[in-house]
């Protein structure tokens, strides 16, 4: 593997992470604003987080 390949694969996981951190937080905001009732909020967070985990490991190429 060349430095050029490690460089580049660095730079995207970098790149992959922050993006995973914006989509971790809009996600995770959504049901908190959107529903009024602690057990909605509850599912919603879960849900959020599961999709933003597997939307970052995608991103970082972990999957």
């Amino acid at each position: 593997m060349s430095a050029a390949d490690v460089v580049e694969l660095a730079a995207r996981r970098v790149v992959g992470f922050l993006v995973y951190v914006v989509i971790a937080l809009v996600a995770i905001s959504i049901p908190l604003v959107a529903f009024e009732s602690p057990v909605s909020q509850t599912a919603g967070l879960l849900v959020a987080i599961y999709v933003a985990r597997w939307i970052g490991r995608r991103l970082v190429g972990l999957d």
